[in-house]
């Protein structure tokens, strides 16, 4: 005999504390690759690149790979994440 209902009893009948622990559905966040474009960002880049054309002129040209002003930071880890739920599921 096949189930008619599967999904969760309506938050109404919950109780206070059952309704507060609940947090819902596991959403992916874009809030890393909102950052990435940013007007700031580029003109930065512009800047830098510029400056290093205008150094890599006076250097030879075997040395202009050592004019690097900035160096390209490690990934940062991300510490302390929940395990991303299996589909379906919600957290408590």
């Amino acid at each position: 005999m096949a189930q008619k209902r599967l999904s969760a009893k309506s938050k109404a009948t919950k109780s206070a504390g059952a309704m507060r622990k609940h947090v819902g559905d596991a959403k992916k966040k874009s809030t890393f690759t909102k950052a990435k474009n940013s007007i700031e960002r580029k003109a930065r880049s512009n800047y830098i690149h510029s400056i290093e054309a205008a150094m890599a002129s006076r250097v030879p040209s075997d040395q202009s790979s050592k004019l690097k002003i900035v160096k390209p930071a490690p990934v940062q880890r991300k510490k302390n994440m929940k395990k991303p739920l299996t589909r379906g599921r919600k957290r408590k």
